[in-house]
This record gives structure tokens, sequence and C-alpha cells, in this order.
């Protein structure tokens, strides 16, 4: 006589290293968006099987990806008698279990995320008339679905219940993907492992147990902000599983290098020029576990190699080129490269001699052999204007092929800078000096006239006179186009040659 024996152990994690990621994650992140969790569950299918009646055996799996539903097709061969398991990964709702006419639910969880997110495993035995696909309905405001359905035959489906103990309850953890060790009461048990992973797309291999140790790979699964998977294998002798573990690669998850921390908000977020790295700057949620506080929870996370997240800068950071005592207090405007320098960002820094609107802002850069390397700071002299002072810095790009440029403005009454000419345009040179371009009071000899720079546009991000999005625009040597105005209202298109 055969019996089907499920028990349930469902434990989440927040990804260490995908999540973005992840990421994943995402760390990313999900997030990430991208913010991920993980729910791992260990379920024990088991028959005391005559040798005359055939073994538990897979019979197929199917899955997909969708929005706010999700339509799984039957898996082929599937015949009546067989037993189906639906193991769902959704985001957007992490209150509501995944829901479908004919099925019945093992176990549902909100994955404790910073985002919403909603693990749900389903059952039902198939009849003699089953549809080609199935439906699967979740809660409100669920943007994001993944799953797959596995089916099982060999399975005695006659007695008053398919379970032969009480699923488990669902537990979280923060920092592992553990599902907790059961005890079979049969031989030829079929040990079957189900993951979600309803907040990035993680991706699952490694699946084992104690015993029977290995398992093989039901499905992995992955869709844009969420990730399911099962394995399985047969215990030829009852006893202890031994805790299920899987192997969960995704870069987006949660920080890198920052165990147990979560993602709270981000900005700036973008690709370098070749499209293969991405970064972004991210406030993550304060954590004692976590060691993120008010005073160390923002940094900047970038790839060093395509979908490999880092954390590169960290709020209360020491500030390369500042004196000591110096921290990061903030960062924002983050822009990648992808040659001679990685990346540029403006920082907010605090500590010993800073003061605020003076000194306190800046901007470094990630160079790929001297690190990070501050290119300007508010408060010190402008290159190329002898005496004077930078007051603000503005727009910022960093050509893949070229060096860091910025647009800035100096403090009027310093150095003989004026209103009227205290606006410029500074690049990183090839010898890693930061040089003046052009300057507002810089008389240039324009259609056989000589007439005097009031106005300089460049590197601004924004909407143009049609409507389309404005860019950073260079070109890809890193020669720089922008709009002159000149006395008189006279206006040219330029182009800046970095020396």
């Amino acid at each position: 006589m055969k019996h089907l024996i499920k028990h349930l152990d469902e434990v989440s994690r927040r990804c260490s290293q995908p999540d973005p990621v992840s990421r994943f994650s995402a760390w990313r992140s999900a997030s990430v968006t991208w913010v991920r969790n993980l729910v791992l569950g260990i379920a024990i299918v088991f028959a005391a099987a005559p040798t005359v009646e055939a073994a538990i055996a897979s019979r197929g799996t199917a899955t997909a990806v969708g929005n706010t539903t999700l339509l799984i097709n039957k898996p082929s061969g599937v015949v009546s008698g067989d037993v189906l398991f639906a193991d769902l990964s959704s985001v957007g709702n992490a209150t509501a279990n995944a829901t479908s006419s004919g099925w019945t639910l093992v176990a549902g969880a909100d994955l404790a995320g910073p985002r919403a997110g909603r693990g749900t495993l389903l059952y039902k035995v198939a009849g003699a008339s089953e549809p080609a696909n199935y439906t699967f309905t979740f809660g409100s405001g669920t943007s994001n679905t993944a799953g797959g359905i596995v089916a099982f035959s060999g399975v005695n489906v006659t007695g008053e219940t398919l379970f032969d103990v009480t699923p488990g309850a669902i537990s979280v953890q923060a920092s592992s993907a553990t599902a907790t060790s059961i005890t079979t009461i049969s031989p030829n048990a079929a040990v079957v492992m189900f993951g979600m992973a309803p907040n990035g797309t993680t991706t699952w291999s490694g699946w084992s147990t104690t015993s029977p140790g290995a398992l093989t790979e039901l499905f992995d699964i992955q869709g844009t902000n969420s990730s399911s998977g099962a394995a399985w294998a047969l215990k030829a002798t009852a006893g202890a599983t031994g805790n299920g573990s899987a192997t969960l690669a995704d870069s987006y998850a949660t920080p890198p290098v920052i165990p147990l921390a979560k993602w709270n908000s981000f900005r700036s977020p973008g690709f370098d020029n070749t499209g293969s790295y991405y970064g972004f700057i991210s406030q993550m949620a304060n954590s004692v576990p976590a060691g993120v506080s008010s005073t160390n929870n923002v940094g900047v996370f970038v790839d060093t190699a395509p979908g490999v997240l880092t954390l590169q800068l960290r709020e209360n950071a020491a500030a390369p080129g500042t004196t000591a005592g110096v921290v990061f207090s903030d960062f924002s405007d983050l822009v990648l490269g992808g040659v001679d320098y990685e990346f540029l960002v403006k920082g907010e820094v605090r500590g010993t001699g800073v003061v605020t609107n003076v000194n306190d802002k800046g901007l470094w850069a990630q160079h790929a052999t001297n690190g990070l390397v501050l290119v300007a700071r508010e408060g010190s002299e402008a290159p190329g204007v002898s005496g004077s002072s930078f007051s603000k810095l503005n727009q910022i790009a960093l050509p893949g092929t070229a060096q860091p440029m910025f647009q800035a403005t100096m403090a009027a009454g310093v150095g003989g800078v004026t209103t009227a000419s205290d606006t410029g345009l500074w690049v990183v040179n090839a010898s890693n000096n930061v040089v003046l371009a052009v300057r507002e009071g810089t008389v240039l000899n324009v259609g056989g006239t000589n007439r005097t720079v009031t106005g300089i546009t460049a590197l601004l991000n924004g909407t143009t006179t049609g409507g389309a999005v404005g860019r950073r625009v260079f070109l890809a040597d890193g020669q720089l186009t922008l709009l002159l105005t000149f006395s008189g209202g006279v206006q040219a298109n330029a182009k800046v040659v970095v020396p």
C-alpha cells in the first residue's frame, strides 16, 4: 500500500550575495529591485511499496512567469491519480495566498522582506479530465509572479488524507537558506525540497540533505522579481534527513558585504556606457543586528563585473583626499564609466574642519589603478583660476572612453571671479589632472567676431524643447558637445576636445 506524507518546514533568508539583485539580485533588488527574500521548503513523499507496485516517480514539471496572475501548463504525461504540487512566489502582496480552482493550500507565508512578498505551496490530485493549464490568482497589488508545477506518480490517493503528519509551520531566518530536518518513518521515501524567492531573480543549484544527500533539480524558474525552484531524491531507509539546503545565486538580494541588512530606498540608478555594469545609491533600513544606523545607512553599490554587485562607498567611511576625521555623510548623482574611471559620484562629508555649504561636498571617482580619488571639493581652488574657490559642484559626466567632467560655480568676489565669470566646465585629462575647459567671461572668436561667453549649458539631464529626455552629450572618444551663449544673445554649439 502506498501513502503520501507531506511535511513542510520552510524558512526565509535575505541573500547576502546575489540582488541585483538579485541581485539581486540583488540583492538585487531586487529589491531590486533590486530586495529579496527566500523561502526553502522540504516535503517528504514516501511509499511503503511492495515490490509488485511501482515506486513513486517524478512524472514531469512545468513552469511559467507572470504578473498579476500566473498560467502554468499541466506537466506532460499527467494521468488520473497523479499528485501535483504548485510552488509559487510573488511580489506586491504579502498577506494573500495564491489560489486556483481545485487546488488545496499546503502552506503560505509573508516572507518578511522590505518589499511585500508571498510564498505559496498548493497541491491537488489529478482527476480523469484535467485542463491543459492552470490559472493561479494572487492578492491585490501583486505585480510579478513565478512558479512551477511538479507531478508525481505512484502515490496512493485512496486514503483518508494524503498527509501522514501535519505540515510544519513556516519560519523566518535572517541569513541562511536552510530547511529543518525531518524524520521519515518508511523506507523509499521521496524527499522533495521547494524554494521560493519572491523578491529577486535568484537561481537555484546544489540542493542537498544529509540523507539522501544530493537532490536532483526538478525546475528553476526566474521572473522579473521572483523565482521558484524544486529538487528531489529517494531516501532508501527511514530516519532523519538532516537539514536541507540549496545554493542561491543572486547579486541584488540584500546589501552585499552587509549581512542581515535590508534595502530601504534607492536613487541615481544607471548603467555604464556598455550597458553591462549597473550601479545605484541606496539608503538601507536601520537594523541593530546588521549594524546599520542613521550614521552609516547610505551606500554606493556598483557592479565590479556584470551581475556582481559590490559595496563601493558607505556613509561614515573616511573620505579620500580630505584631512583626518572627515567622513562621508551622504551621496548623490552617481554616473558610471567603463575604462580608466569606473564611476563618478557626488559626496557629502562631515567631521573635522567641515563647514556646511562651504566645503561639505565633493566629487570622487573610482580609478581602475589608483582607486578612489578626490576630483574636486567645494571650498577648494578651481584649477585654472588662481585664488578662486568652488562654491557649488553642479552637473557631472563620465564618458566611457574619457575622463570625468563636471560643471561648477565659483564664489564671486574671490580670485577675481564675478557673477559674470563664475561658471565653468572642468575635465580630468589623460594625466589625471583637473583642467579648465571653458568659463564664463572667456572671449572666443565666433564667426570672425570676438564674443564673451555669458552662459554654458552642458552635462544636463532633462526635457528638451521637443519633449524628449535630454542626455549628457559626449562622443565615443570622450569629446563633449555643449551650448554656449555669448554677449549679445548669440548662441553656438561647441565641441570640447579633452586634452
